[in-house]
């Protein structure tokens, strides 16, 4: 048990098992219904961004500074300072969204690919740590393997992170929903037997199942069931839509001629 303390308290493992903890503490509370799943988006990937840059940068001033009075206090004071310092100055761009992009792990939530890529990475660097330290420490001092452990650990995170990722993305693909003003301009086909100003509803073909509209018509000749007719505006008071019945073999299709709308009676 001590060794294993050692090994993940020590630098570099000890980012990972920072980064290990959080994504922990995270997801215990997104299972309680506290946060959700999404809660950082890639479009705030500049900030985490600068607080991976500024946690490698601290943590490699931390580690060399530490060398003497200790690796472990240095490398971990010197990563939560250089994080926090990131955040508060974080830069547009940088090597982890490019990663992010080109392996494609911006196909899921970050939160999702960043518990990913800490729990691999730490796996890495303390199998590294622990077996290739005695292996290696002969020709290189504790700080330069650190150094090579934490971007090799990093970059094989990253790899096998942007692999499993790719079957989640569909369990996390969202759509929007289609707005209702989106709408005008559709066919739709009546399914009342008549549309009056007060009463009428339409179906909509939206590519799924279809929509049953509220629809209203003010013109002479109301249209009967079965008949087609366009979404010409949408009454956001009412919540209904303004038909104009279509003849589909005249010509290009276009409305038949009738009066100009009035304003539908509130009831």
């Amino acid at each position: 048990m001590d060794e294993f303390l050692r090994v993940i308290l020590a630098f570099p493992t000890v980012i990972f098992t920072v980064l290990l903890g959080v994504s922990a503490v995270y997801w215990s509370t997104v299972f309680l219904g506290l946060l959700d799943v999404d809660l950082i988006d890639l479009g705030e990937l500049d900030v985490f961004d600068g607080a991976v840059d500024g946690a490698i940068d601290g943590a490699i001033d931390g580690a060399i500074e530490g060398a003497v009075d200790g690796a472990l206090e240095g490398a971990t004071e010197g990563g939560a300072e250089g994080a926090a310092e990131a955040v508060e100055g974080s830069h547009a761009g940088g090597l982890t969204r490019f990663l992010f992009h080109a392996l494609g792990v911006q196909q899921v939530p970050l939160t999702f690919s960043v518990s990913m890529l800490s729990l691999w990475s730490w796996l890495v660097s303390a199998l590294a740590s622990q077996y290739l330290a005695p292996l290696v420490g002969r020709w290189l001092n504790d700080v330069v393997f650190g150094l090579l452990v934490f971007v090799a650990a990093l970059f094989v995170g990253l790899l096998v992170t942007g692999q499993l990722v790719k079957p989640f993305a569909k369990v996390f693909e969202t759509e929007e929903a289609v707005s209702k003003v989106a709408l005008v301009g559709k066919l739709c086909t009546v399914s009342t037997n008549s549309v009056d100003e007060r009463y009428g509803q339409a179906e909509c073909s939206d590519g799924g199942a279809g929509l049953i509209l509220q629809v209203r018509y003010s013109g002479d000749t109301p249209p009967g069931k079965g008949q087609r007719a366009v979404l010409v505006d949408y009454d956001h008071q009412n919540d209904v839509y303004l038909i104009e019945p279509v003849d589909l073999d005249d010509g290009l299709g276009s409305p038949s001629s009738a009066p100009p709308l009035p304003r539908i009676p509130t009831t």
